[in-house]
């Protein structure tokens, strides 16, 4: 709703505001392109032939691996990264402190021995600051686990593969073609 201003939020009925948003709203679910044609620009000119046709004033689309593969924004749609959260911007700021960087979640074993490796005090309040994060992002949920190990797999979930949100105005499209 941030990238639309709270567009859609203004009405109280949830008919109302599903007609408007069924015929405002058009949505990119899925660009799969074969791996024997990858890396060709394919998904880019996919996307850009449906944005070339716009039968709503707003396309939308939201990709897991936005952020390392940017097709959407190269074919013309603006990118909205979710803000981040306080807990994350703490886990984050903990991992500083103790010499790590979030990247390194991607290699879990390498960064579970290296904390294992830290002086005590400091393993302990990292595993401490982990667990609280995980407790706070999760709440009461079915996923609680004390393992520190699928505490950081959680972790590098959210905060190396963050879901890009993608937009596309076409209004101005449908402006410059008149």
């Amino acid at each position: 709703d941030f990238a639309l201003s709270g567009r859609y939020g203004v009405w109280r009925n949830a008919s109302q505001r599903a007609r408007v948003l069924n015929a405002e709203l058009r949505c990119i679910s899925r660009v799969v392109v074969h791996p024997q044609w990858r890396g060709l620009g394919l998904a880019v000119r996919l996307v850009r032939a449906s944005l070339d046709d716009p039968q709503t004033i707003f396309t939308e689309s939201l990709a897991a691996m936005g952020k390392v593969h940017p097709f959407f924004e190269r074919a013309g749609m603006q990118a909205y990264h979710r803000p981040p959260h306080v807990f994350d911007d703490r886990l984050i700021a903990a991992l500083g402190a103790c010499g790590f960087d979030a990247v390194d979640l991607a290699t879990l074993d390498r960064t579970l021995e290296r904390i294992h490796a830290l002086p005590e005090a400091q393993h302990s309040w990292l595993l401490g600051e982990l667990h609280r994060w995980y407790r706070r992002t999760f709440g009461r949920s079915c996923k609680h686990s004390t393992d520190p190990a699928e505490q950081l797999r959680a972790a590098r979930q959210r905060l190396l593969c963050e879901p890009v949100y993608f937009l596309k105005d076409n209004r101005q499209s449908t402006k410059e073609t008149a």
